[in-house]
């Protein structure tokens, strides 16, 4: 039984994409060090997310100054003489 206006899917998509997904799956087999970036690019950027840019957060937040209002742009190396001075940081 057929149903009315309904036309068959070409067979040419299916196959195109198959060829698309092996000629992927043969770039990763060519590439070896393909199949390595892919793995590692996840944990490179959460890395970064969660180490890299608090360290560089850290950083340039150690130029301000604090004020009774919060922090004011002061670039100084101040804060870093108190760290070496100071006898609470051993060192």
């Amino acid at each position: 039984m057929a149903i009315e206006g309904a036309t068959a899917r070409p067979a040419v998509a299916a196959s195109a994409s198959r060829s698309v997904r092996q000629d992927v799956l043969a770039l990763l087999n060519r590439w070896g060090w393909v199949k390595v970036l892919l793995f590692l690019v996840p944990a490179c950027l959460l890395l970064m997310l969660y180490l890299v840019i608090p360290i560089v957060m850290l950083i340039v937040m150690s130029f301000y100054r604090s004020t009774l209002f919060g922090v004011v742009p002061d670039f100084s190396w101040n804060n870093y003489l108190h760290f070496l001075r100071n006898p609470m940081f051993p060192n």
